[in-house]
């Protein structure tokens, strides 16, 4: 069955916050006392988790995604990639939020400092314009936002910097 032939295809809580969302594969969204999202789980078996401070700031990120299982040769490989994949749907259609089995998920975090963004090994400093970026060498190389007349972001712009070499004829 289609994800368009299902009869409800968003859900909402009391407060009138988005639960699920089949159109983009969320097959949940819980909140916190403060109404901001704290997991959000695909149907895919991913799932994102959020931590905030006391008021509110967005500390960190971390992002579980469900890694595609390669079949080897051996038939115990294929007998533990279909007992994971058993587990997740029998989870995720009795409602329970347990992570995946381990090994088959693959963990990111993004941190949150201010205006400072840690990704893995790189971090961004933000700002009202855009963002700067430092390369291996400590370089900064920054991004600008073009904006909407919403003020929605719609294109990020990099400063690249070209040497030019002037030839001589």
């Amino acid at each position: 069955m289609d994800i368009e032939d299902e009869p409800v295809e968003y859900e909402y809580d009391k407060n009138g916050n988005m639960t699920k969302d089949l159109n983009r594969d969320i097959w949940e969204i819980r909140y916190n006392s403060l109404n901001l999202p704290t997991r959000i789980a695909y149907q895919d078996g991913s799932y994102d988790l959020y931590t905030y401070s006391g008021r509110g700031e967005k500390l960190k990120v971390e992002r579980y995604q469900r890694m595609a299982s390669a079949l080897g040769p051996t038939s115990q490989t294929a007998e533990t990639t279909t007992a994971m994949d058993n587990t997740d749907a029998t989870q995720r259609n009795s409602g329970d939020s347990r992570a995946a089995a381990a090994g088959s998920m693959r963990q990111t975090v993004t941190a949150y400092c201010g205006s400072m963004v840690y990704d893995g090994g790189s971090y961004r400093l933000l700002n009202e314009e855009g963002y700067a970026t430092f390369n291996v060498d400590g370089s900064p190389q920054f991004h600008y936002f073009l904006r909407d007349h919403l003020g929605n972001v719609r294109v990020v712009l990099a400063d690249m910097i070209q040497s030019q070499t002037n030839t001589i004829t």
